[in-house]
């Protein structure tokens, strides 16, 4: 039997303030979780169960998150491959290689590229809930927005800066796509790119029926990461299609509606939709 997570305290918290603050400063060593614990003057297995209950995370994968997040911005800055391994600490490209499949399902390359080569067409459709922004590859749909129409086509382009975009005025097959948005059954093809973790939280919205609801911590739970609220909150969030994805779903633990990227009254909407 698994012991208890050490309990919470002012003194633990202070800890974990500091195996943050080396980790961040040590990027370039890929410092080792015994390192990490001979720092903060703990074992390591004390180290890691202290560091996940505060974190929701372990030492190690917090570590692969800086270092995603140092590789991001080099490679979007036009940094090479190999540089960028080498200043994010990684021994190789194949390391960095990895790295960026695990966290983001897409090579080093498709990063540096940001949408390089990837044709992308957009159009404005009329539905049940206002225009939405629809935006297809030549894999199927890829965006789905409720935005204002500046700040819809913002966030598009800003997603895929280096793709090249056509906005349709008259798109019969968008206008097919938004036809089958509020069926029970639909047959819609989806190009959505994401980390393996969001994968997982966004499968696990698919398979919420229509009218049920889930709080992030019900969802993580279902996803098998109990305590990871907040990371599932995040990946929530980003979900690039919405309503398709059905992030309305989820409320607070408490039972309040919360937040919602179109505006809680849509969300609301939404929810009652559904339920009759």
């Amino acid at each position: 039997m698994n012991k208890p997570a050490p309990p919470p305290t002012s003194e633990n918290y202070h800890k974990i303030a500091l195996a943050i603050c080396y980790i961040r400063d040590h990027l370039q060593q890929q410092p080792s979780l015994e390192q990490i614990a001979t720092h903060i003057g703990l074992s390591p297995h004390y180290t890691q169960r202290l560091f996940q209950q505060w974190a929701g995370l372990s030492p190690k994968a917090f570590l692969q998150f800086l270092t995603r997040q140092s590789c991001l911005t080099r490679l979007s800055e036009g940094e090479d491959v190999l540089n960028t391994s080498l200043a994010s600490g990684l021994s190789s490209p194949s390391r960095l290689h990895d790295l960026c499949l695990h966290w983001d399902a897409m090579t080093p390359g498709s990063v540096r590229r940001k949408g390089q080569g990837l044709h992308i067409e957009y159009s404005w459709q009329p539905t049940l809930i206002g225009r939405a922004l629809l935006a297809t590859t030549d894999r199927g749909l890829c965006y789905l927005d409720f935005s204002e129409q500046d700040c819809g086509e913002a966030e598009l382009l800003q997603r895929w800066p280096n793709a090249s975009f056509q906005h349709s005025h008259h798109n019969p097959a968008h206008q097919k796509i938004a036809s089958q948005l509020f069926l029970p059954h639909r047959e819609l093809q989806l190009h959505i790119i994401g980390s393996p973790f969001q994968h997982k939280v966004w499968e696990a919205l698919i398979r919420l029926p229509a009218g049920q609801l889930t709080s992030y911590g019900q969802l993580a739970s279902a996803i098998g990461k109990t305590g990871a609220s907040r990371a599932v909150g995040t990946a929530v969030a980003q979900n690039p299609i919405g309503l398709l994805i059905p992030c309305h779903r989820v409320i607070r633990q408490d039972g309040d509606i919360g937040n919602y990227h179109w505006g809680c009254e849509r969300k609301a909407a939404l929810l009652l939709h559904e339920q009759s």
